[in-house]
């Protein structure tokens, strides 16, 4: 076995006492995660901040490990199975009320970020339309450039050949007159 192999096992049974069997809580899973080079979860909680300005687990770890100690309490009592199942039960809907508080909180903030960052988004976008729309229009001028300086040379060609066919058949005219009388 590879010691990359191991580290994975480790990290992966890190996880596992963290999400499946609570014992974990989510500092000491990112310590461990942390500790054994797993930067899956530093890049999250990274780019969390990154993108919101902060980390929602950190305002919200305290109400779940509330949650995770009251399941080891009365996972740890074993009184009354009607009791337990009740508290169970309890704790499972309190976990649902809490998930939906929590969205509801956040759920206004996250969209107006979100929606704060699709405008600026969109802005890049026109920026980068109008400027390729300018690059554009300024080829076709430098094109309509060129053009009108290619006939302007051209033109002024022909205004050279024009006045020197004027010069010579005045000229002509001139030697004949001249000759004539």
């Amino acid at each position: 076995m590879s010691i990359g192999s191991i580290k994975n096992n480790l990290v992966k049974s890190c996880n596992m006492l963290y999400s499946d069997y609570d014992v974990l809580n989510s500092e000491q899973n990112y310590i461990c995660n942390d500790e054994l080079g797993n930067k899956s979860s530093d890049n999250e909680i990274n780019n969390e901040q990154k993108v919101f300005g902060e980390v929602r687990n950190s305002k919200t770890n305290l109400h779940y490990d509330l949650i995770k100690k009251i399941k080891k309490f009365v996972i740890l009592q074993p009184d009354n199975s009607d009791d337990i199942s009740n508290l169970n039960r309890i704790i499972s809907d309190l976990s649902t009320k809490l998930d939906k508080e929590l969205i509801t909180r956040y759920n206004n903030k996250e969209h107006d970020q979100y929606n704060t960052l699709l405008k600026h988004y969109n802005d890049i976008d026109n920026n980068r339309n109008n400027q390729s729309n300018q690059t554009n229009v300024i080829n076709t001028l430098e094109e309509m450039l060129k053009t009108n300086t290619t006939k302007l040379v051209e033109s002024s060609y022909t205004i050279r050949l024009i006045i020197t066919i004027c010069l010579v058949i005045i000229f002509v005219i001139l030697l004949i007159i001249f000759i004539k009388f």
